[in-house]
Parts: C-alpha cells; sequence; structure tokens
C-alpha cells in the first residue's frame, strides 16, 4: 500500500482537481491507496472549504509544500488548514528544505503549536546542513516522524535511531521524481531495510491509530 498525493500545479492552484485525482485512485484501488489532499492557504475561505470536502471523502491528511505554494512552513495563514486536519484526526506531510521555505526550526514552531497533529518531515527535513535540527525535532516534538527519501549519505539516520529508536522514520520514495527501487536499496546499504517499522509498519500504525487504516 502507499500513500499518494497531487503534485506540481495541482499543489499550487487546481487543488480541487488534484484532489478529485487522488480520491478517484484511492476509491478504484482501496486496498493500494491511501491520499493527502491539497489546499492552498491563499485561498482562505474556500481552501478550507475544499480540505474540508477532501477529508470528508476519504483523504487521510494534508500535503503541505511550502515553496510551490509561497509561504513560510509556520505562518499563521496554515492553522485553519491544520485545525481541520487536527479535528480529523489527520497528519500532515511537508516538504522540507527548501530555504528559507520550509526549514526543520519553523517546523518545530508548527509542530508545538499543534502538539496532537503528527507531522512528517518529507527528505528527513531536507538533509545537508539542515539535518540536525531535523533531528532536534524529533527529540523535542514527540509528534514528528523523518521520511527517508532523498536523504544522501548513510551515516544521517545514526542518529536519530540512537535517540528515538526505529519508530519515528518512515519509508518514501517520493515518485516519480524519485525511485522507488533506489530509495529501497538506499536503505539495504544502511542495512536499515529489515526493518518492517520503516519501511511500512510505523506509517501503518499511525494510520490505524488515527482511524484511517
Amino acid at each position: 500500500m502507499a500513500v499518494i498525493c497531487p503534485v506540481d500545479r495541482q499543489i499550487a492552484v487546481d487543488n480541487r482537481e488534484g484532489n478529485d485525482e487522488i480520491i478517484g485512485a484511492c476509491r478504484t484501488h482501496p486496498d493500494r491507496f491511501r491520499g493527502l489532499a491539497v489546499a492552498s492557504p491563499w485561498f482562505g475561505a474556500r481552501a478550507e472549504v475544499e480540505l474540508g470536502r477532501a477529508l470528508d471523502l476519504g483523504l487521510v491528511g494534508l500535503k503541505m509544500h511550502p515553496s510551490l505554494q509561497g509561504h513560510y512552513v509556520n505562518d499563521s495563514i496554515v492553522d485553519p488548514l491544520i485545525g481541520l486536519v487536527e479535528h480529523d484526526r489527520g497528519c500532515v506531510y511537508v516538504h522540507m528544505g527548501t530555504s528559507e521555505y520550509s526549514l526543520p526550526l519553523e517546523l518545530i514552531d508548527l509542530a508545538v503549536r499543534f502538539p496532537t497533529v503528527t507531522f512528517i518531515l518529507g527528505h528527513s527535513g531536507g538533509a545537508d546542513v539542515h539535518w540536525p535540527l531535523a533531528h532536534e525535532a524529533l527529540e523535542r516534538c514527540p509528534n514528528t516522524l523523518l521520511e527517508t527519501s532523498h536523504v544522501a549519505f548513510t551515516g544521517y539516520f545514526h542518529q536519530p535511531l540512537d535517540s528515538v529508536g526505529p519508530t519515528r522514520l518512515v519509508f518514501g520514495s517520493d515518485s516519480p521524481m524519485g525511485d522507488m527501487a533506489v530509495e529501497k536499496w538506499k536503505l539495504e546499504r544502511m542495512g536499515l531495510a529489515g526493518s518492517g517499522l520503516i519501511l511500512g509498519g510505523n506509517l501503518q500504525r499511525l494510520l490505524e491509530l488515527k482511524g484511517h487504516a
């Protein structure tokens, strides 16, 4: 099973089109897909209505891409949308690492403001120079997880594994931009592919906990 979401212009502008595609895929293949909705906060009340509609139709959370949507990840403009996700017991996946829109320190602020919402740090916070703060997010905010795609060096996950254990990492491919086989091979090279928690168990448990399995 995979968690899927809209892409590109559907994230930035054509939110309803993207959400309808994901809703359709999830209904056609309920044994294979769960979906995240998109809603640009700049649309204000329209964004709230669209996100509420998508959640009511079965999507399990929100995909945020601050650099595409043109806002800081912790800007108060996102609060009404996060509030809807909180009410629906959903989760929020955030594209991370794009300076200066979506950095781990800003995500920490958002996670502290919404402690009952689970935030998944896409690409493990952006890796590279941001990784210390991504790990700090794990340690300071129990409602955060790291997603593994696009992390380029094998030692990156050792610190979070040592400090918080394997239950706070979730496998991701960022397909079609990334390649699922390559991302899985990377975890094999790191010695992490044997963990059923990282390769699906943690995300499955999250969805079950929130009633979206």
